[in-house]
C-alpha cells in the first residue's frame, strides 16, 4: 500500500513555509540548550553525590541527545538561510531517524504503563499523571511528524526551483528581406 505523503505550502496554515520553518528551529534550538543545560547542571550535581549509575547513564544518553539536536539544528539554520539543499537533506534525515526512534521510545512507555497497571493496581492512584505523560509524548510525536512533513516539504521546494530559465525564440519577430540587383 502507498501513502502519499502531503506536500505543504505554509507552516502552521498562516507563515511561508521557509520562514516558519526558520522560526520553529530557532525555537527548538533555544529549548535544546536550555533543556541541556538543565541536564549538565543535574549532572554536576549528580557527581557530587553517590547516585545509581542508571540515572546517572541516562544523564548523560539526554546530554548527547540535546547536544546533537543543537548541533543538527545549526546546520538546518544554515542550510536553510543560505537555501543548500545538501544540508538541508542530511537534517531531513537525521530529524526521520529521531521521529522513528521516538515513536518506538512512545510506544515502549505506553506498553509499560499498561505492564505497570496490570501488574500493580495501586498505581492507578496515579492513572492521570499517567495518562497526561502519554498524551505529552503522543504530541510532541505528532509535533515532530508535523515538521518533518514540513522540512520534506521546503527540501522538495528547492529541489524543485532549479535556475533553468526556457526560452520560447518563435515568438520573436523575424525579418527576411530579399535584395534583387
Amino acid at each position: 500500500m502507498r501513502v502519499e505523503i502531503p506536500q505543504l505550502k505554509r507552516c502552521c496554515f498562516c507563515m511561508p513555509l521557509r520562514r516558519g520553518l526558520l522560526t520553529w528551529v530557532y525555537v527548538k534550538l533555544v529549548l535544546a540548550l536550555i533543556a541541556s543545560l538543565f541536564l549538565l547542571a543535574h549532572a554536576i550535581v549528580f557527581n557530587r553525590r553517590s547516585v545509581s549509575g542508571t540515572l546517572y547513564a541516562a544523564t548523560i544518553i539526554g546530554l548527547i541527545q540535546f547536544l546533537l539536536e543543537i548541533i543538527f539544528d545549526i546546520l538546518f539554520l544554515v542550510s536553510a538561510h543560505k537555501k543548500n539543499f545538501t544540508y538541508l537533506r542530511i537534517y531531513y534525515r537525521y530529524a526521520v531517524v529521531m521521529l522513528v526512534i521516538q515513536v518506538i521510545a512512545v510506544l515502549m512507555f505506553i506498553a509499560f504503563e499498561i505492564y505497570v497497571i496490570v501488574e500493580h493496581p495501586l498505581v492507578l492512584l496515579m492513572f492521570n499523571y499517567m495518562v497526561e505523560i502519554t498524551f505529552f509524548a503522543l504530541g510532541q510525536t505528532g509535533l515532530q511528524a508535523y515538521f518533518v512533513i514540513l522540512v520534506r516539504s521546503e527540501l522538495l521546494k528547492l529541489e524543485n526551483n532549479t535556475q533553468f530559465e526556457f526560452v520560447n525564440h518563435t515568438s520573436e519577430p523575424e525579418c527576411k528581406a530579399q535584395i534583387i540587383v
